[in-house]
């Protein structure tokens, strides 16, 4: 199917009909941008359906890099694919803008690591949590209200060699483990327990301590930390603060300063690295490390180890 056709036919067609049965249901459109594998058959695909159709929000599907199919390497992942998320997010706001539709809500239906039939060894390495962390600040910074990490239980084991940095010799697009030793054949024997939280389910569940539904989501100011990237968020309660050390071998110590709030807070924080990442050689798949960092207030310091994502939670007193 061609733009122009399914343009046509969700306004003379789908969307008419839907909202007769229920005014207030939100009707969606798939566009492409960034890289949805749209073919040279179906261009131009956003300008034509932005133009053409009606609807109540958009939809994409995003894997870090263009084109989306090819995996990449670690810092490169580390880096552009970072990156491609807030650039993509722009041109999609600018399309947006151009059919003065500049409020309509950006939902991502899927996401994750890139590469060919569902990821790359990085997918299961401490790499491939921080990228998803540092995917999950720049979906909030883009003011994306929901995207869909690929993905939650898939039986899929693929036999593969080392990554750029990789304890396993093979790979899976679960975020936990969904399959039993022995089950998939060709695949090592050395795994997880069904059921076991994998680094990028344990990445994700640092962000959810960090950043929450309804937060005001704001850049922190960062001086003097070129390794590390921040996320933050504010609440009637206090704050939140995702912080990733890119730094692979060096810790950083880093000074929070609460600017222009009196209060005091209970801090607390929650931690995933390479050093829980790294026991997995040993089939031993470590979750996030909590520890309560006492009452402050005004600022503190906190230590941010090697490759690692840290969530700071401030709870006003």
């Amino acid at each position: 199917m061609g733009s122009a056709t399914y343009a046509n036919l969700i306004a003379s067609q789908f969307y008419p009909l839907m909202k007769a049965k229920d005014p207030t249901i939100q009707i969606g459109i798939d566009l492409v941008v960034p890289d949805n594998n749209a073919s040279t058959r179906t261009m131009p695909w956003d300008s034509t359906v932005l133009a053409n159709a009606s609807f109540d929000f958009v939809e994409v599907h995003w894997y870090g890099s263009s084109p989306a199919n090819v995996a990449i390497s670690d810092s490169a992942l580390l880096t552009s694919g970072v990156t491609y998320f807030s650039s993509a997010a722009a041109q999609l706001r600018s399309e947006l803008n151009a059919v003065g539709k500049a409020n309509v809500p950006i939902y991502v239906g899927e996401w994750g690591i890139p590469g060919a039939y569902g990821g790359s060894p990085q997918s299961v390495t401490i790499v491939g949590a921080l990228y998803t962390a540092m995917a999950y600040g720049e979906l909030m910074n883009a003011g994306i209200p929901m995207a869909g990490l690929w993905e939650g239980f898939e039986s899929d084991c693929t036999p593969a060699s080392s990554g750029d940095y990789s304890k396993q010799d093979w790979f899976t697009s679960s975020l936990f483990q969904a399959y039993s030793v022995d089950s998939v054949p060709g695949c090592a024997a050395a795994i997880p327990a069904p059921g076991t939280a994998l680094p990028r389910a344990s990445a994700r569940a640092v962000v959810q301590q960090a950043l929450r539904a309804g937060d005001d989501v704001f850049a922190p100011t960062l001086t003097s930390l070129p390794t590390v990237k921040a996320y933050a968020g504010r609440r009637a309660s206090g704050y939140g603060v995702l912080l990733v050390n890119l730094d692979q071998n060096n810790d950083v110590n880093a000074s929070l300063e609460i600017a222009n709030d009196t209060r005091s807070f209970s801090v607390s924080s929650l931690v995933y690295g390479k050093a829980e990442y790294d026991q997995s050689q040993n089939n031993v798949w470590s979750p996030p490390m909590s520890q309560s960092l006492g009452v402050v207030s005004g600022s503190f310091a906190i230590d941010l180890p090697p490759w690692s994502i840290t969530a700071i939670t401030l709870s006003a007193q």
